[in-house]
């Protein structure tokens, strides 16, 4: 994706005598993070991670939108970040939106409970300044929506292609694992929504208001 996204950022015509780029990605391979391949001892790193080696750490700054500690989905329910007190304090602004640099605040310093790069390997001993750069808070979690699947992406003459390389990355993120087929290529082709947060808006709602009451 990185070497996709700096090659059309190399055809881009220049403005004012400059470039700039807005790329959205989800969460997992937006971090800046990497790990080693035992099997091939070669490096995998996530899309944020080649962006800042491509292009410098300077040149690229990854700004998180959403805050899921996926590393602790107990297969119904991502538990809140930092113990709710994120969205705690977004609720003492009443939700307006702000942005802020990551590093050297509470923020930052929280443990980052994340996968990387899309694979099934935890990002260890990591806090949220050192995946992400900043964070925008634009809305509550009880109201972002999760939405994935576009009917006919995974087309059948494209299916031969999808399955070559889910057993790429299944045998070098999971070997010997048996490879979900079927049901990886319907979540390409299925629309999908979902309450982001899995619990219901008024349940989240209630974490949040509880959070505040404690820290009163």
């Amino acid at each position: 994706m990185a070497t996709h996204i700096s090659e059309m950022y190399a055809r881009q015509t220049p403005l004012n005598g400059k470039r700039k780029a807005l790329v959205i990605t989800n969460q997992p391979h937006a971090i800046n993070d990497s790990f080693i391949l035992k099997k091939s001892n070669t490096v995998y790193g996530a899309q944020g991670w080649w962006m800042k080696k491509i292009f410098g750490e300077e040149r690229v700054k990854i700004v998180v939108l959403s805050w899921f500690d996926y590393v602790l989905f107990d297969g119904s329910n991502f538990p809140m970040t930092c113990g709710g007190n994120w969205d705690a304090a977004f609720e003492l602004l009443e939700c307006r939106p702000f942005a802020i640099d990551l590093k050297n605040t509470p923020y930052g310093e929280t443990a980052y409970n994340g996968h990387v790069g899309g694979t099934t390997t935890k990002s260890k001993n990591k806090c949220w300044q050192d995946v992400a750069d900043g964070l925008i808070y634009y809305a509550p979690l009880y109201d972002h929506v999760a939405a994935w699947g576009i009917e006919g992406l995974v087309t059948k003459e494209f299916e031969p292609e999808i399955k070559r390389r889910l057993t790429i990355f299944f045998e070098a993120t999971q070997p010997g694992a048996e490879i979900p087929m079927e049901a990886a290529i319907d979540e390409y082709n299925v629309f999908h929504t979902y309450p982001a947060a899995i619990k219901s808006r008024n349940e989240v709602k209630e974490l949040i208001k509880n959070v505040l009451e404690n820290n009163n």
